[in-house]
């Protein structure tokens, strides 16, 4: 594991362990989705799961680019899949630990708004880098992913389902307990 991916979970795990210390501090109802605004759009109870959604959102996308990241490819396309997966590693740990705080300061519009325009200057200069490594695996492949992906063991298929299947449930989460 490269130190990208080592400080990609370090971040991604850090909410994990501050949010439940500062529960107390919560109001009854916290936002599950905040608009470009930074205006709630659908409120839930303030829950252990609920604080601790977004975190385990990123944990089980760290699974996902994990196992992607380790793939052994041809010599060509290994250094495009490693700047690929930790690229997304990195801005998503970022991206979800950042968001995860957005709980603590939902009443301040200024601090709200500037944590947004961090995330999503952080997510516009990792798009940028994830667009030039997928370009070049598709280059490298010639378009035909089913190359790509023959390298995934079925273990490792079983797995990045699981995590997406959990991502989902996670992501669903606040309409269906509403």
């Amino acid at each position: 594991m490269n130190i990208i991916f080592k400080i990609a979970l370090l971040v991604s795990i850090l909410p994990i362990v501050v949010l439940p210390l500062f529960s107390d501090f919560l109001p009854k109802e916290i936002p599950a989705f905040i608009n470009y605004f930074g205006n709630p759009t659908l409120m839930m109870k303030t829950t252990s799961l609920s604080i601790l959604r977004l975190p385990l959102m990123g944990i089980t996308l760290q699974i996902v680019y994990m196992i992607m990241y380790s793939l052994k490819l041809t010599e060509d396309a290994i250094k495009d899949n490693q700047i690929t997966w930790s690229t997304c590693s990195i801005i998503v740990a970022l991206k979800m630990s950042i968001t995860s705080f957005e709980i603590f300061i939902v009443s301040d519009q200024f601090i709200l708004n500037s944590f947004r325009w961090t995330i999503l200057i952080l997510v516009i200069i990792g798009e940028v880098v994830l667009i030039k490594s997928v370009y070049n695996l598709y280059k490298q492949y010639k378009g035909h992913y089913k190359d790509y992906y023959k390298y995934l063991e079925i273990w490792k298929i079983r797995t990045v389902f699981l995590s997406l299947s959990f991502y989902i449930i996670l992501v669903s989460m606040p309409f269906i307990l509403k």
